[in-house]
């Protein structure tokens, strides 16, 4: 949540009080695969707790056949987890290389 208040408070302070540019994210390189990588850990901090909270539904209601939606959207989540992880430390492994500045090609 910090993360999100002091993004909002970077662009309202350079919008309205003539405050410094912020600085945009690095879309290549280690910088771009160390950010990446924590958003992933952001991620599995959510699911973490998230399914935490669903099992808990889950026992509280006790009946299997009610609860059948809770357990596939608990299946659906971790599937997004798992392409999440692929996609996030990819960049670990393989990193996005810079572009050339007048060419399309990647160097």
């Amino acid at each position: 949540m910090d993360l999100l208040i002091q993004w909002g408070d970077e662009r309202f302070a350079y919008k309205f009080e003539n405050g410094p540019k912020p600085e945009k994210p690095a879309k290549h390189g280690r910088e771009h695969a160390r950010r990446e990588r924590n958003g992933w850990y952001r991620h599995l901090l959510a699911w973490i707790i998230g399914l935490v909270l669903l099992m808990a539904m889950i026992l509280f209601i006790g009946n299997p056949k009610q609860t059948e939606s809770l357990k596939g959207l608990a299946r659906i989540w971790t599937l997004a987890l798992a392409i999440d992880f692929a996609i996030s430390f990819s960049y670990t492994v393989w990193p996005r290389k810079m572009k050339a500045e007048n060419s399309k090609i990647t160097l």
